[in-house]
């Protein structure tokens, strides 16, 4: 016998044997997602709706949080020393993406995840690249992207982002303190 997914109200037609339908049901496309915007010194975002409809949601709520990728393009983290969570969301190849650099302690995490299917994850990679005011000195990291996941710890945890020491990339500041970076995604086999 087969049973319907439970997010078949939501559009999901799929159908599953018993022992299956739960698997399923962990990873359906079809699944109420929420605001991907963390609750760091903001006030919860209550909005739920369909992957589809994330990129549009982060467009209209949260624009400041948000900017198309464009490979050329040099960006700037603010008082870098003052600033210990860092996160923008960055679309690339009619996707999302969650640029996240956080730093814990003495180390310095780089990681860019990927907002949609599982299955479509792992077919981007990302160059991250640090430079000084003079672009004389800098470091990279790449890794390929994973699935987002709301849960900071899990995130880093996984050890598939970037990690730097904190006093390495705290040497390229500007007199500002201000953190200039390139930011790279490809697509895997590219």
């Amino acid at each position: 016998m087969k049973y319907p997914c439970k997010y078949r109200s939501y559009g999901c037609k799929e159908l599953f044997a018993k022992d299956l339908i739960i698997d399923h049901q962990d990873r359906c496309w079809y699944c109420p997602q929420s605001c991907p915007v963390p609750d760091v010194n903001t006030k919860k975002c209550s909005w739920t709706g369909h992957y589809d409809q994330i990129k549009n949601h982060l467009k209209e709520k949260h624009g400041d949080k948000c900017y198309d990728y464009d490979e050329q393009e040099l960006r700037t983290v603010e008082r870098f020393h003052t600033v210990s969570f860092y996160f923008k969301f960055l679309f690339a190849f009619n996707e999302v993406f969650y640029q996240l650099f956080l730093r814990r302690g003495d180390i310095f995490y780089v990681c860019l995840y990927y907002i949609g299917r599982t299955e479509n994850a792992g077919k981007y990679k990302y160059r991250v690249e640090f430079v000084n005011k003079d672009d004389t000195a800098g470091v990279a990291v790449m890794h390929l992207t994973r699935r987002f996941n709301k849960e900071t710890n899990c995130l880093l945890k996984s050890g598939e982002c970037g990690k730097l020491l904190d006093d390495v990339v705290s040497h390229l500041t500007n007199e500002a303190g201000d953190l200039k970076y390139k930011i790279e995604i490809l697509r895997v086999g590219d």
